[in-house]
């Protein structure tokens, strides 16, 4: 990481990594593609600007509604064995890199070394045993075992900590607005998140929340126009 941050901070673009060399610096660590948004001004900003730069056919998520609306109605009507185009619009490099992996050793073939997201349990003491964290498992046809962490890592700096804190306090909340599809805890897990979303923020997002998938895409379709 001290390496890293030394090159980030000896070169003139920031674009490497989506943070720049004295946050490497400062908190010994890589944060994950949407964990930057919340952690750097710059990248926040980049991503706004990136959003609104796609204006013409609507922003990632209303484009990522209209892809699943489409494969919602090929797979309603498939009648064989085809995969739809659709597939190919969005490059899915996980499937070839974990699922199928994973699916292979849980039928019985070569066991699979992955990142399995599971129950916390203790793994990562500051977090709450029922919040989703990443653990490196091997995985077989019988069982999925926690691999031996690697030693000498650095304590996780207190901001970090304290977001993931309430990223796993958010989870928590949208987790149970989802499985009681209540408007109520959707906008109470809204107001849980780290953005700092507000009552009127908030209010806006909870139509598109509950939508229909159908609702959404033409929505993104409309918005796209």
């Amino acid at each position: 990481m001290p390496e890293i941050a030394a090159a980030l901070m000896s070169s003139d673009r920031d674009d490497w990594f989506g943070v720049d060399g004295a946050f490497v610096a400062r908190f010994e660590a890589l944060p994950l593609r949407y964990l930057r948004t919340i952690l750097s001004p710059q990248a926040r900003e980049r991503a706004v600007a990136k959003g609104r730069a796609r204006a013409g056919d609507g922003d990632r998520g209303c484009e990522l509604a209209r892809l699943s609306q489409k494969l919602f109605d090929f797979y309603r009507s498939a009648d064989n064995a085809t995969l739809p185009r659709a597939l190919t619009q969005r490059d899915m490099p996980w499937y070839r890199l974990a699922v199928v992996p994973a699916l292979r050793a849980l039928l019985g073939g070569a066991p699979a070394e992955l990142y399995v997201s599971i129950k916390n349990r203790g793994a990562v003491p500051f977090l709450h045993d029922e919040a989703i964290v990443e653990q490196r498992m091997r995985l077989d046809a019988l069982r999925a075992s926690p691999l031996p962490r690697r030693t000498g890592a650095h304590a996780l700096a207190t901001p970090l900590r304290d977001l993931l804190i309430g990223l796993a306090e958010f989870e928590a909340r949208a987790t149970a607005a989802t499985l009681a599809g209540s408007r109520t805890l959707a906008r109470a897990a809204l107001r849980a998140h780290p953005f700092e979303i507000g009552d009127e923020q908030a209010d806006l997002l909870l139509p598109e929340l509950f939508a229909e998938p159908g609702e959404l895409a033409a929505a993104a379709g409309g918005r796209g126009a």
